[in-house]
Protein backbone atom coordinates (compact mmCIF):
# COMPACT_ATOMS: atom_id res chain seq x y z
CA UNK A 1 0.00 0.00 0.00
CA UNK A 2 1.24 3.53 -0.81
CA UNK A 3 2.03 6.28 1.81
CA UNK A 4 1.81 9.99 2.37
CA UNK A 5 0.13 13.10 2.41
CA UNK A 6 0.76 16.82 0.80
CA UNK A 7 1.84 17.47 4.26
CA UNK A 8 1.57 21.27 2.98
CA UNK A 9 -0.65 21.18 -0.14
CA UNK A 10 -3.39 18.91 1.46
CA UNK A 11 -2.67 20.24 4.83
CA UNK A 12 -0.80 16.55 5.32
CA UNK A 13 2.57 16.62 0.79
CA UNK A 14 5.69 16.66 3.16
CA UNK A 15 7.43 19.25 1.49
CA UNK A 16 5.07 19.71 2.14
CA UNK A 17 4.73 21.93 4.67
CA UNK A 18 6.16 24.85 2.96
CA UNK A 19 4.92 23.41 -0.32
CA UNK A 20 1.31 24.69 0.62
CA UNK A 21 2.88 28.27 1.32
CA UNK A 22 5.34 28.23 -1.87
CA UNK A 23 2.26 27.11 -3.97
CA UNK A 24 -0.78 29.06 -2.36
CA UNK A 25 -2.74 30.90 -5.38
CA UNK A 26 -3.83 33.80 -3.49
CA UNK A 27 -2.28 36.44 -1.40
CA UNK A 28 -4.49 35.97 1.79
CA UNK A 29 -4.35 32.10 1.84
CA UNK A 30 -0.27 32.37 1.85
CA UNK A 31 -0.26 34.92 4.54
CA UNK A 32 -2.71 32.47 6.52
CA UNK A 33 -0.28 29.32 5.71
CA UNK A 34 2.75 31.75 5.99
CA UNK A 35 1.84 32.51 9.46
CA UNK A 36 0.49 29.10 10.59
CA UNK A 37 4.27 27.58 9.94
CA UNK A 38 5.95 30.80 11.10
CA UNK A 39 5.97 29.62 14.95
CA UNK A 40 7.63 32.54 16.65
CA UNK A 41 5.98 34.88 14.41
CA UNK A 42 8.56 36.47 13.70
CA UNK A 43 7.99 36.94 10.21
CA UNK A 44 10.42 34.62 8.90
CA UNK A 45 10.28 30.28 9.06
CA UNK A 46 13.13 28.27 9.89
CA UNK A 47 13.98 24.67 9.27
CA UNK A 48 13.35 24.25 13.03
CA UNK A 49 9.83 25.71 12.33
CA UNK A 50 9.11 23.72 8.96
CA UNK A 51 10.68 20.54 10.91
CA UNK A 52 8.52 20.69 13.70
CA UNK A 53 5.57 21.77 11.05
CA UNK A 54 6.02 18.81 9.41
CA UNK A 55 5.83 16.35 12.45
CA UNK A 56 2.98 17.57 13.40
CA UNK A 57 1.23 17.53 10.39
CA UNK A 58 2.73 13.69 9.79
CA UNK A 59 1.80 12.91 13.43
CA UNK A 60 -2.07 14.07 12.53
CA UNK A 61 -2.46 12.21 9.75
CA UNK A 62 -0.77 9.02 11.08
CA UNK A 63 -4.20 7.66 12.28
CA UNK A 64 -2.48 3.98 13.61
CA UNK A 65 0.74 5.84 14.92
CA UNK A 66 2.86 3.43 12.93
CA UNK A 67 5.24 5.76 11.93
CA UNK A 68 4.22 5.33 8.32
CA UNK A 69 1.62 7.16 6.15
CA UNK A 70 -0.76 5.04 3.83
CA UNK A 71 -2.47 6.54 1.09
CA UNK A 72 -5.62 5.39 3.02
CA UNK A 73 -4.39 7.80 6.03
CA UNK A 74 -3.47 10.40 3.76
CA UNK A 75 -6.79 10.56 1.68
CA UNK A 76 -8.71 10.62 5.44
CA UNK A 77 -6.66 13.14 6.62
CA UNK A 78 -6.55 14.86 3.40
CA UNK A 79 -11.05 14.52 3.23
CA UNK A 80 -11.26 15.60 7.10
CA UNK A 81 -8.97 19.20 6.10
CA UNK A 82 -11.51 19.71 3.06
CA UNK A 83 -14.32 19.26 5.11
CA UNK A 84 -13.28 21.67 7.62
CA UNK A 85 -13.36 24.58 4.48
CA UNK A 86 -15.89 26.33 2.97
CA UNK A 87 -16.53 25.91 -0.52
CA UNK A 88 -14.61 28.79 -1.49
CA UNK A 89 -11.66 27.16 -0.38
CA UNK A 90 -12.40 23.58 -1.62
CA UNK A 91 -11.64 24.56 -5.29
CA UNK A 92 -9.05 21.92 -6.05
CA UNK A 93 -10.28 19.61 -3.59
CA UNK A 94 -10.43 16.75 -6.41
CA UNK A 95 -6.73 17.67 -8.15
CA UNK A 96 -5.46 17.44 -4.81
CA UNK A 97 -6.67 13.83 -4.14
CA UNK A 98 -5.47 13.03 -7.98
CA UNK A 99 -2.06 14.44 -7.03
CA UNK A 100 -1.31 11.66 -3.97
CA UNK A 101 0.13 8.96 -5.59
CA UNK A 102 2.53 11.31 -7.39
CA UNK A 103 3.49 12.89 -4.12
CA UNK A 104 4.04 9.15 -2.55
CA UNK A 105 6.14 8.29 -5.36
CA UNK A 106 7.85 11.46 -4.89
CA UNK A 107 8.43 11.33 -1.16
CA UNK A 108 8.87 7.34 -0.56
CA UNK A 109 12.80 7.57 -1.15
CA UNK A 110 13.07 3.43 -0.06
CA UNK A 111 10.84 2.80 -2.82
CA UNK A 112 8.44 0.22 0.01
CA UNK A 113 4.99 2.12 -1.13
CA UNK A 114 4.91 4.11 2.15
CA UNK A 115 6.31 7.73 3.84
CA UNK A 116 8.22 6.96 6.72
CA UNK A 117 8.13 9.49 9.30
CA UNK A 118 11.86 10.37 8.09
CA UNK A 119 11.35 10.66 4.68
CA UNK A 120 8.71 12.84 5.33
CA UNK A 121 10.98 15.09 7.69
CA UNK A 122 13.87 14.62 4.73
CA UNK A 123 11.57 15.84 2.22
CA UNK A 124 10.51 18.78 3.87
CA UNK A 125 14.00 19.45 4.78
CA UNK A 126 14.97 19.62 1.33
CA UNK A 127 11.88 21.84 0.18
CA UNK A 128 13.04 24.33 2.79
CA UNK A 129 16.71 24.43 1.54
CA UNK A 130 15.23 24.66 -2.11
CA UNK A 131 13.07 27.77 -1.26
CA UNK A 132 16.13 29.37 1.01
CA UNK A 133 17.60 31.08 -2.46
CA UNK A 134 19.99 33.03 0.05
CA UNK A 135 21.03 30.48 1.83
CA UNK A 136 20.73 32.01 5.28
CA UNK A 137 18.35 29.46 7.16
CA UNK A 138 14.82 31.00 7.12
CA UNK A 139 12.46 31.97 4.41
CA UNK A 140 10.31 35.14 4.43
CA UNK A 141 6.87 35.76 2.50
CA UNK A 142 8.75 37.43 0.09
CA UNK A 143 10.99 34.73 -0.39
CA UNK A 144 8.39 32.97 -0.95
CA UNK A 145 6.15 34.79 -3.00
CA UNK A 146 9.70 35.18 -5.28
CA UNK A 147 9.85 31.87 -5.50
CA UNK A 148 6.24 31.29 -6.21
CA UNK A 149 6.12 33.66 -9.19
CA UNK A 150 9.52 32.08 -10.78
CA UNK A 151 7.63 28.65 -10.77
CA UNK A 152 4.33 30.51 -12.96
CA UNK A 153 7.33 31.18 -15.31
CA UNK A 154 9.19 27.97 -15.42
Amino acid sequence: MKTMTALGALGTAGALLIAGVALAHDGDRATRMFERFDLDGNGAITLQEAVSNAETRFDTADANTDGVLTEDEIKARAEERMAEKDNAERKGEGRHMRRISRMIDRVDANGNGAIERTEAIDAATERFTRLDADGNGSLTMDEISKQRRGHKKG
